[in-house]
């Protein structure tokens, strides 16, 4: 399952009940957090030009692909 959300104006994303979820592009929108600790099967994180001043991946083993410049 993947989720395409890039350049759109979000403040808050939600993604914690999508636990089947491989591939997600939240990059540049205005979020100032983001939780992953549900998304076990994340491969691939597009979050580059946010506001994120944390971010916490230590569940995400399988990831791959992570981009998370310019916050």
């Amino acid at each position: 399952m993947d989720l395409y959300c890039h350049h759109n104006q979000l403040r808050k994303l939600d993604v914690s009940k999508n636990i089947k979820l491989i591939e997600l592009d939240c990059s540049s929108n205005q979020l100032t957090e983001l939780n992953l600790s549900k998304n076990i099967k994340l491969i691939h994180l597009y979050c580059e030009y946010n506001q994120l001043t944390e971010l916490n991946v230590i569940k995400n083993v399988k990831l791959m692909d992570f981009n998370k410049l310019n916050n």
